[in-house]
């Protein structure tokens, strides 16, 4: 044993034991006083988070599942700024071997659905389901690490959005009813996985898409009605046409010159593919 512990340590090998888990259930909530616009901060590093929207007269609704050996629950609010900030702070930043623990937290979120909200989650290695339908938003900022994210407009925003801004890196995103976000303008930046835009819902204005993916495949779900104009830059990539008509430097839906509402996808990858899928 002695001569076991010396060539552990002469080797600079060394154990430390993980720490035990804890973990604990907290409610939090604010009674809703101000019908002005807030931002909401949520911040979530790893576990299950599901956010929805809430017609109860409060500004936010939260349940925490969380580690505390590991882990700080956040939820602050900022009356003269009208910035609720909640969710995880994470004690170490480094990487846990416990990580399939860690996984097991959970929040779940709602937000008023009677306050304009501008809305930023930043996510690391979550499972994310995020039904945003109903709310009104006037912004949304994605940040997703290694995680498998859903945003959902399951109904009409019932405002119209700035901007819908999502960044992820190994991971997969699915955007559905996109049309009911109300939103002019719409930024995805993706390193490495799927990227899958549904563009189904109530349209209420012109889209330009922006996606830019390093690799990995893009599927876009587009009704028939709209017109599609794609502009691609691509490197060793696919790109399903479905039909469209290439004129100069960009592929024209069919009916891009009579439809009444209009997608404009300017795309860039790598390495994967873009599909685009035309529905009833």
């Amino acid at each position: 044993m002695i001569r076991a512990a010396l060539v552990a340590v002469s080797l600079g090998v060394a154990w430390q034991a993980a720490p035990a888990q804890s973990w604990r259930t907290v409610e939090s909530a604010r009674q809703l006083r101000d019908s002005a616009e807030h931002r909401v901060r949520v911040r979530y590093g790893a576990g299950r988070i599901d956010v929805v929207a809430t017609s109860s007269p409060v500004l936010y609704a939260m349940t925490l599942r969380y580690d505390q050996s590991t882990s700080t629950p956040l939820h602050s609010y900022d009356p003269a700024s009208r910035l609720l900030t909640v969710g995880i702070e994470s004690q170490s930043d480094h990487f846990s071997r416990n990580m399939g623990e860690k996984s097991k937290g959970e929040m779940r979120l709602s937000l008023s659905r009677s306050v304009p909200v501008d809305l930023s989650l930043e996510l690391g290695a979550t499972k994310a389901t995020l039904d945003l339908g109903g709310l009104d938003l006037t912004a949304l900022q994605l940040g997703s690490g290694a995680s498998e994210t859903v945003v959902d407009f399951s109904s009409p925003n019932q405002g119209q959005m700035r901007t819908l801004d999502v960044d992820i890196g190994a991971a997969s995103f699915e955007a559905r009813n996109l049309a009911n976000a109300n939103v002019a303008n719409v930024r995805v930046h993706g390193g490495v996985g799927g990227v899958e835009l549904d563009f189904g819902g109530q349209w209420r204005q012109d889209m330009t898409v922006n996606v830019d993916l390093a690799l990995g495949k893009l599927t876009l779900h587009v009704p028939r009605d709209v017109g599609v104009r794609v502009e691609l830059q691509k490197f060793l990539a696919s790109f399903d046409e479905q039909g469209l008509e290439k004129r100069a430097d960009a592929y024209y839906s069919d009916n891009w010159d009579k439809a009444k509402y209009h997608l404009r996808l300017r795309a860039q990858t790598t390495f994967g593919g873009i599909e685009l899928d035309r529905v009833n």
